[in-house]
């Protein structure tokens, strides 16, 4: 069984992402579908610690569309 753990998001409302932590959520996103490519899978993901920094709609929204690209 693969369990992947994510923490610590902490999505902010800011228009572009990758300002928060320039190139790391893109970054992990694409070592993620190259472990997946290479013919390995993950049978859980689980997300814990601060998801987004204020609690605000806008930032679960970008939060919700970052882990279903990953999901996907």
């Amino acid at each position: 069984m693969k369990i992947l753990q994510i923490s610590d998001m902490h999505w902010t409302k800011r228009r572009h992402w990758e300002e928060d932590y320039p190139g790391m959520k893109s970054k992990f996103r694409d070592d993620i579908k190259e472990y997946i490519e290479a013919g390995n899978q993950i049978d859980y993901v689980f997300i814990c610690g601060d998801v987004v920094f204020k609690g605000i709609k806008e930032e679960y929204d970008k939060a919700l569309s970052y882990i279903d690209d990953l999901c996907g």
